[in-house]
């Protein structure tokens, strides 16, 4: 995430800002757990995104062998996918317990 991402994260959530010197402050505790839950969840899910992107080219990849019969190529790259599922998935479910 980039400084303008982190900046509307803690507008959204409700966050005050002060100025101390040129740099901004964030004010109230509960106001920084609220905006701390948000980033936390933002990053969460720009990682799964990444396996998710990763996700799509195994299985891409997966069809290009398939069609060239390489079906053992397929097996792995298919089972890899999966797994690489999984792991989007105890991602994005991390902090929703």
């Amino acid at each position: 995430m980039n400084r303008e991402d982190v900046i509307r994260l803690a507008e959204q959530a409700g966050c005050g800002w002060a100025m101390v010197g040129k740099e901004p402050v964030l004010t109230g505790v509960e106001l920084l757990e609220r905006f701390a839950a948000l980033v936390a969840a933002a990053e969460n899910e720009a990682c799964a995104e990444v396996l998710v992107g990763k996700i799509k080219r195994h299985e891409q990849i997966a069809q290009e062998c398939a069609l060239r019969g390489e079906y053992g190529e397929v097996t792995v790259l298919r089972s890899t996918a999966r797994k690489l599922s999984e792991c989007a998935a105890e991602i994005r479910a991390r902090g929703q317990e």
